[in-house]
C-alpha cells in the first residue's frame, strides 16, 4: 500500500511541476517515451546509491530529482570531484570516462551511475529539437540495469524546460515495470507517468 501511495503522489506532483509543452501557437505537444530494464530486476523497489553524470545541468537536476522522489540516494558532485582528484582523473569526454567513472563509483561506494544524454539542435527559427536518454549501468558488472529515451516529435520553442521534462519522463519510462502490473501511460499532463501497483 504505501508503495502504491508513493507512486501516486509522486505521478500528481511531477503533472503539477511539469504540465504540458506548448509551442507559441498553443497546441500542446506530448512527449515520446521508451524504455527497458534488465529481466527481474526490482528498479527503484529498493535502496541505491547512484551517481548522475549528464551531458547537461538541467538534466542532472531532474534526474536527479526523480531518483530523490523514489527514496534513492545521489551522491553529491563535489564528492565525486574529490575522488577524481585523490585518484588523479581528469576526464577526457571520451568513451574511457565511462570506465574511469565506474571505477571511481565503485570506490565512493555507488551501487549505480546513471548517464544522461541530451540533443538539442536548434534551427534557424529558434526552434529546438530535443532528446534526452537515460541509462543505469551497475559499477560492478558494467550491466546496464535500466535504460529509457524521451523526445518531442515537433521543435520546442523553451529548451531548459523542454530537457528537464523529458529527463523526467524518460526517467520514469525506463523504470516502469510493466511486467509486474504497473501501468505506463503515455499522454497524460505529465507527459507520461508509471501508475504501480
Amino acid at each position: 500500500m504505501r508503495k502504491r501511495t508513493t507512486a501516486y503522489c509522486t505521478v500528481l506532483l511531477l503533472g503539477a511541476l511539469f504540465g504540458c509543452a506548448h509551442d507559441q501557437q498553443g497546441p500542446i505537444i506530448y512527449p515520446i517515451a521508451t524504455g527497458s530494464h534488465a529481466f527481474n530486476y526490482s528498479v527503484m523497489e529498493k535502496p541505491h546509491r547512484y551517481i548522475v553524470w549528464s551531458t547537461h545541468p538541467t538534466v542532472t537536476a531532474s534526474v536527479t530529482q526523480v531518483l530523490q522522489s523514489n527514496r534513492q540516494t545521489v551522491v553529491e558532485r563535489a564528492q565525486l570531484e574529490r575522488a577524481f582528484d585523490e585518484q588523479r582523473i581528469r576526464l577526457t569526454h571520451t568513451s574511457d570516462d565511462e570506465t574511469q567513472l565506474l571505477r571511481v563509483g565503485k570506490l565512493i561506494g555507488a551501487d549505480q551511475i546513471v548517464f544522461a544524454d541530451h540533443t538539442s539542435d536548434k534551427d534557424n527559427r529558434n526552434l529546438y529539437r530535443l532528446m534526452v536518454r537515460v541509462r543505469a549501468v551497475d559499477v560492478e558488472t558494467g550491466e546496464i540495469k535500466w535504460n529509457g529515451s524521451a523526445w518531442y516529435p515537433e521543435r520546442m520553442v523553451e529548451e531548459e524546460s523542454g530537457l528537464f521534462k523529458l529527463a523526467a519522463v524518460a526517467m520514469f519510462r525506463a523504470t516502469c515495470m510493466v511486467e509486474r502490473g504497473a501501468k505506463w501511460t503515455a499522454y497524460s499532463a505529465s507527459g507520461g507517468g508509471c501508475s504501480k501497483k
